[in-house]
């Protein structure tokens, strides 16, 4: 679970209990005055890194392993910093060197780069440029996702085409 202001909360699913649809649900992360949750992805066993990405195109993988599980109900540790005092996360996942992502900007631009092109940093580094902004602050990046893996293989094979036009990508 992160936050718009880069800081990053891990603990284990297992803490949450189910609920009902009547439930308000269980608090998770203490939220500082005038920040928001940016995004929450879940950590699988064969996920090693974290790839973050702010609304200003900065990105970069960190290893799950850095972030230390803490408690519920806590500000979370600093997962980023940023280049530009304006700039705030946009989204995180988890994933491994070999997947592919995508990157959407507000304006409907998008990008499709391999993990492993994204260099591997420390918590309290920038990152990397991943999505160059043109138009400045006018189409920040809104979302990242994983390929999944079946579309990132690529392959002439006529049965493995039919399923990746099954795929589709689908933008809310």
């Amino acid at each position: 679970l992160a936050t718009r202001s880069g800081n990053l909360i891990k603990f284990p699913a297992l803490e949450l209990r189910e609920t009902t649809r009547q439930a308000l649900g269980s608090r998770a992360i203490r939220l500082r005055q005038d920040d928001r949750i940016a995004a929450m992805d879940v950590l699988s066993p064969n996920q090693d890194t974290v790839l973050l990405v702010t609304r200003h195109g900065y990105g970069k993988r960190v290893l799950a392993q850095d972030f230390e599980r803490t408690k519920r109900l806590t500000t979370g540790i600093k997962a980023t910093s940023f280049k530009q005092p304006n700039d705030t996360l946009a989204s995180i996942c988890c994933c491994t060197e070999s997947d592919d992502i995508i990157i959407a900007t507000r304006r409907g631009l998008i990008v499709r780069q391999s993990a492993q092109g994204v260099s591997l940093q420390k918590r309290f580094s920038t990152g990397v440029v991943l999505q160059r902004n043109t138009d400045g602050e006018q189409d920040p990046v809104a979302e990242l996702s994983i390929l999944p893996p079946d579309l990132a293989a690529a392959s002439s094979d006529e049965e493995t085409l039919q399923q990746q036009e099954d795929h589709e990508l689908v933008a809310l």
